[in-house]
């Protein structure tokens, strides 16, 4: 991992101590995940039973829950076919990835947040969680049995079948959550920005088309947890005042984070360099697009998302333009 295959690797104590903290952060999600399913008590573990479960009340999971598990098989088909080409590398930071930024950062909070209101996190949580550690035992045998030892005694990973995830992958799931997330990251990019300690809730205004609102709505609860604050939306913004609002965006979503105990100064300047990243990065799209040999080999759908960002960042750049003449105003 980290390494292009056949090179030497350095040894590094600052790549020891970043492994020694993602171990740790493993062992602490695995902890969490036993302590909390069934209170370290009667877990259901066998995965067959998780995957009936799972497949056949698919549709009364929660939007998250089959986002991870969607999520989750493509990590393991993307891990599969590492092992297959002999690309342990290019496996193991997709799992990485997957682990931390995906599970244990968003999968687990979300799960806390709706842990009394969702029918089935318990098995998902157990499934992922099971998963993972398989996907892991390649590359830490160690761990991975002792950690599959708590949480299913006298069970072993080494003579455990591959993960495969026998069900379909839900990409509208999928596509859908990525703006929740999107919103939670711009009101944490904000509260950054603007020193917000982290225990301070906020009030936060979103403007959003009918499509985007409706997924956002039903997903209020993770927003407001995830994102330390109080959400409402408005079907116009042109009320809000400039002076006391932070305006950030997250895909095609304005959001409005209310700042007013902190200072304004720079709102101008943020939006002129939001404006300047946007308009390189159209330009960085338009390159690719125009490229013959982009277009001639890459597949059909990635010309087709390239296209789709260069469209989503052009309606980004013109509602920044606006929001700007807003401040100026």
């Amino acid at each position: 991992m980290g390494n292009t295959p056949g090179n030497d690797l350095r040894f590094s104590l600052d790549i020891v101590k970043n492994n020694q903290t993602f171990l740790n952060k493993l062992w602490n999600v695995a902890r969490f995940v036993w302590m909390n399913v069934a209170d370290g008590q009667d877990m259901e573990t066998d995965i067959s039973v998780l995957e009936k479960t799972l497949t056949k009340n698919w549709s009364k999971l929660m939007d998250y829950e089959r986002w991870i598990l969607t999520r989750l098989k493509r990590t393991v088909m993307e891990v599969t076919r590492g092992m297959e080409e002999y690309d342990f590398g290019m496996g193991g930071e997709k799992l990485y990835a997957f682990t931390r930024d995906e599970f244990a950062d968003y999968a687990i909070e979300c799960f806390k947040l709706s842990k009394d209101e969702s029918k089935y996190g318990k098995e998902v949580m157990s499934y992922a969680l099971l998963t993972i550690l398989k996907l892991w035992h390649p590359y830490i045998p160690f761990v991975t049995e002792a950690l599959t030892g708590i949480i299913v005694p006298k069970t072993t990973v080494i003579d455990a079948e591959w993960p495969e995830c026998p069900y379909e992958l839900d990409e509208e799931s999928e596509e859908l959550i990525k703006s929740v997330f999107e919103v939670v990251k711009t009101i944490r990019t904000i509260r950054g920005e603007r020193k917000i300690k982290p225990g301070d809730a906020v009030d936060v205004v979103i403007y959003a088309n009918p499509r985007d609102r409706a997924v956002l709505e039903r997903n209020i609860a993770l927003i407001a947890g995830l994102g330390k604050s109080a959400v409402t939306f408005t079907l116009t913004k042109e009320d809000l005042s400039r002076e006391k609002y932070t305006y950030g965006m997250a895909g095609e979503v304005e959001v409005f984070v209310d700042t007013s105990a902190c200072g304004h100064d720079d709102d101008i300047e943020r939006l002129e360099k939001l404006i300047t990243e946007k308009e390189d990065y159209v330009r960085i799209l338009e390159v690719k697009l125009l490229d013959p040999t982009f277009v001639n080999k890459a597949p059909e759908n990635v010309i087709r998302l390239t296209q789709e960002k260069k469209e989503v960042t052009l309606r980004q750049i013109e509602k920044a333009r606006e929001e700007l003449q807003q401040y100026k105003g």
